[in-house]
């Protein structure tokens, strides 16, 4: 598995914008989860499966990615993988709304094939170096 980073400069980018983007869920999250809460801060309603449900799948993807900004700090290879499949997993969510389409998938894909380039990068022989002896 690929251990080092090609360039300490596509690193940097690439953790910037996956933090940046994580920062982005959690709000997202944080508003999701204040406006969920209104009816039962007041008691009228208790918290439902549809409240609950909501909560879920705000926080679960940003887990996931927070976790493949984290281990992927060191190993790119598995910040590809989670930034993939959450793009993959936005774009179903989408479902027949093909016009959010690159609002939704598009940044977390970007983040992923910066993740690509610095596995492709980091697993080429560096230049001047022989490969066997």
């Amino acid at each position: 598995m690929n251990r080092r980073w090609s360039g300490p400069v596509l690193a940097w980018i690439t953790r910037v914008l996956s933090i940046a983007f994580v920062a982005l869920q959690a709000f997202a999250w944080w508003n999701e989860s204040q406006a969920r809460q209104d009816p039962t801060l007041s008691g009228e309603v208790a918290g439902d499966w549809f409240w609950q449900w909501a909560i879920l799948t705000h926080l679960l993807p940003l887990a996931l990615i927070a976790a493949a900004t984290v281990v992927g700090w060191r190993w790119p290879a598995f910040g590809l993988v989670g930034f993939g499949v959450f793009a993959i997993l936005q774009g179903i969510s989408v479902g027949t709304e093909w016009v959010y389409l690159p609002l939704v998938a598009g940044p977390p894909l970007v983040i992923a094939v910066l993740y690509l380039v610095g596995v492709v990068r980091g697993r080429a022989p560096a230049s001047g170096r022989r490969t066997s002896t």
